[in-house]
């Protein structure tokens, strides 16, 4: 293998890589495509690091929807 083979394996795995951690990063405030562009510019580590730091999404639910729920069961 020359060094132009290694370059290609290497950046074929590190866009593989950005989206996987991606995937990671749906669920928190950074988002999907934020943690993609960074782990595929800085590196999957980094990557990795920005997920870890971020806050998890926080879902709010309907002040009244227990009351509803349980006008439902009624």
């Amino acid at each position: 293998m020359d060094t132009a083979d290694i370059s290609v394996i290497y950046s074929f795995a590190s866009l593989i890589l950005a989206f996987l951690i991606a995937e990671f990063g749906k669920a928190r405030k950074i988002g999907y495509w934020s943690t993609f562009f960074i782990s595929l510019v800085l590196s999957p580590l980094a990557g990795l690091l920005f997920v870890g730091m971020s806050d998890k999404k926080v879902t709010e639910s309907h002040p009244y929807k227990d009351s509803v729920e349980q006008l439902k069961k009624e």
